[in-house]
């Protein structure tokens, strides 16, 4: 190091300088570059269904990728003005009156949100059984949504398990007849009032009222449009005689989650959470 000439100390010094900057350019290069922020309907995922509404240009494009998203998917059952189609027998989506709702705590369940339509879209109506491969929450989300497969309706029948003679059905005919406004005969109704609060247990899904439980969604006998098999004599004795057990299919799985929530705010806003 003694014989060292200036010269040669600075040559080196050049030579270590140099690899330093080489190794420096190295280690930017090689550093994982921070992902952009996503972009269009991805900037929905982390944000709860509820609060997107609060934000103009989250709700700007649930709005619009939901509209499309729901012609894509929903206008088969439920028409592309979101009236329902009577063949389907499927609920007019722009009357306020909402199904499978209710999870508010703040308000007892009486305030409806677009959270609870997503539920619905992705749990569907009695379609548990054919959601599989559900992650942890996903499965907890499932089980305390198991209400919505409480919702059928049964087949009265003197020999079925819920036993009413011809009589008795044609009596609850009357009654809900008389729920709904429509013309009956006043005697069996009263007969039928009876066996609704009584021997049939229609007051256990309907209400004593005949109002309904929007949470397990049973029908509010009181508003014959909401019937979606009919409101005549004769669909009301088919329905006791039959019963009912529409399905809605569960979208778990078949869309992203941004997608769900998209689909679950255009539709709630057709609707809305006013009165019915």
């Amino acid at each position: 190091m003694k014989n060292m000439t200036r010269r040669n100390v600075k040559r080196l010094a050049v030579v270590i300088l140099a690899g330093g900057i080489s190794a420096c350019n190295q280690s930017s290069t090689t550093a994982t570059p921070t992902p952009p922020p996503p972009v269009g309907i991805a900037r929905l995922v982390s944000v709860a269904t509820n609060d997107i509404s609060k934000d103009p240009q989250l709700l700007n494009i649930a709005m619009t990728e939901g509209k499309a998203l729901y012609e894509m998917h929903c206008t088969t059952c439920h028409g592309i003005d979101l009236k329902g189609v009577p063949d389907t027998h499927t609920p007019d989506l722009t009357d306020n009156n909402w199904m499978y709702v209710g999870d508010d705590v703040d308000t007892g369940g009486a305030t409806h949100t677009a959270a609870d339509v997503e539920k619905t879209i992705l749990l569907g109506i009695r379609a548990m059984p054919k959601i599989t491969n559900l992650g942890s929450q996903q499965a907890n989300d499932a089980k305390n949504s198991e209400i919505k497969n409480l919702a059928d309706m049964p087949a009265f029948s003197p020999k079925g398990e819920f036993p009413l003679s011809d009589r008795e059905i044609a009596d609850v005919a009357e009654y809900v007849l008389q729920l709904g406004g429509q013309n009956r005969n006043a005697q069996a109704a009263r007969r039928g009032k009876i066996i609704f609060e009584n021997k049939g247990s229609c007051y256990d899904c309907h209400e004593q009222e005949g109002t309904g439980d929007p949470a397990i969604g049973s029908t509010n006998l009181t508003m014959p449009s909401l019937y979606l098999y009919g409101s005549t004599r004769a669909d009301i004795l088919t329905s006791l005689k039959t019963g009912r057990a529409g399905v809605s299919p569960a979208f778990q799985g078949m869309l992203k989650p941004e997608e769900a929530k998209a689909i679950a705010l255009y539709v709630f806003s057709q609707g809305g959470s006013g009165a019915p």
